[in-house]
């Protein structure tokens, strides 16, 4: 009788659902360490940066390169005004912070890889609070204006954290439900490759594309408020006046600093024995190939039309 149940279609069923169940398990455990709101979330491998350590040493590269007499890339003259060959205006914002030195790999990262070309397209603006600005990489950079793109979008978002995108999500069958959840959020539900929106829980400010028509509106805006943080700023002007905001999945900037401009950072936010500012980056970001993205573009770089 008992050899009949183990064999019947039923049992041998349920215990070929069981044992895809525990696979899937296992899969799952290996695969969602990065995700904040997986049960198998592990802040020890998630936080390791994979793809930001390439780019870091990319970007140390052409600092180094740049500032060195005999490389192509010193010695360039930087354009006194912006001209119609220009198609966008960087401006990367900083404040002096003893122990920090994250501001010459932003920058280097921001122009590395570029083909000489794109380079000649941008218009780098730098700047440190309470620190002159006098820096060897603008000899390589090249004045532009700002792109125009939409007025009807205050900006584009270049960076998010995952950390703060959490939302609630609403014997076989719970199983299954257990197992969704337990993957997470951002495994199951992840946001959509594109640009889509974002009014809501889009920290930080690492990386904003504004159209021209709205960067006079946020100047005067910061101007009338005169102290406060640029992406509360910046949110509080956008949910004032209505403005839309969108973001850019994935994630083509990473946080790497980790010291906070805003003092003692171990506060109600911080845990697994790290600072808020540690905890700061997009974990997707980090799966990113230094190979697959070279290669992409430099296939982009020979389709730009010339001139």
């Amino acid at each position: 009788m008992f050899l009949r149940l183990f064999y019947s279609p039923v049992s041998l069923a349920f215990f070929a659902f069981m044992a895809l169940y525990f696979v899937a398990i296992i899969y799952i455990h290996a695969n969602t360490y990065r995700d904040p709101t997986s049960l198998f979330f592990d802040p020890r491998r998630a936080y390791v940066p994979a793809y930001s350590t390439v780019r870091q040493q990319e970007a140390e590269a052409f600092v180094v390169a740049s500032t060195n007499p005999s490389t192509p890339l010193a010695g360039k003259q930087v354009d006194s005004f912006p001209n119609n060959s220009k198609k966008l205006c960087v401006g990367i914002t900083s404040v002096a912070r003893k122990g920090a030195r994250c501001f010459r790999t932003t920058v280097g990262s921001l122009l590395e890889g570029l083909d000489p070309s794109e380079r000649e397209e941008i218009y780098l603006l730098l700047l440190i609070v309470h620190e002159k600005t006098s820096n060897p990489l603008l000899s390589s950079v090249y004045s532009a204006e700002v792109a125009y793109f939409s007025s009807v979008v205050l900006y584009l978002r270049l960076f998010y954290t995952n950390r703060i995108i959490l939302s609630a999500c609403g014997v076989c069958i719970p199983l299954l439900i257990g197992l969704i959840f337990a993957a997470g959020k951002v495994t199951v539900l992840p946001l959509p490759a594109g640009v889509h929106e974002m009014n809501k829980y889009g920290c930080c400010s690492q990386g904003l594309v504004s159209p021209r028509g709205k960067v006079q509106d946020l100047i005067d805006w910061f101007e009338t408020k005169k102290i406060g943080f640029v992406d509360m700023l910046t949110e509080e002007y956008a949910d004032k006046h209505g403005e839309q905001r969108w973001a850019l999945t994935p994630s083509v900037i990473q946080h790497i600093g980790r010291k906070s401009s805003k003092g003692d950072d171990f506060g109600a936010g911080s845990k697994y024995h790290m600072s808020v500012a540690e905890k700061l980056g997009n974990f997707a970001f980090e799966q990113n190939s230094a190979t697959h993205l070279r290669e992409e573009h430099s296939r982009v770089v020979k389709t730009k039309p010339q001139g």
